[in-house]
């Protein structure tokens, strides 16, 4: 099969024409990021520093049982082994 230039040509520009209608957001999303990059710049400054000055209102509860409901087996089951050790704990002669 002789595939000539042109025929090549056109089908090349057919693959660029489908491939840019799936880039042509991207594309657009890239110039406004390069035209603006100062004003992006500014924003995402702003955004850290309101991160970074809401941090000691972020509370951590490490007690995964009061995310559970009480019937969850899995809060049942970490009530039972609590209970089996305190009674351990009880049980042993304190030095």
């Amino acid at each position: 099969m002789n595939v000539t230039y042109k025929q090549h040509a056109v089908k090349q520009a057919h693959t660029r024409e489908r491939r840019s209608k799936g880039t042509d957001t991207m594309r657009r999303f890239a110039n406004f990021i390069v035209e603006r990059r100062y004003f992006v710049l500014v924003l995402m400054l702003a955004v850290t520093a309101v991160c970074g000055l809401m941090i000691p209102q972020v509370e951590i509860n490490g007690d995964m049982t009061k995310y559970l409901s009480e019937r969850s087996p899995m809060k049942q089951g970490l009530g039972i082994m609590e209970e089996s050790s305190r009674r351990e704990t009880a049980s042993r002669p304190s030095t």
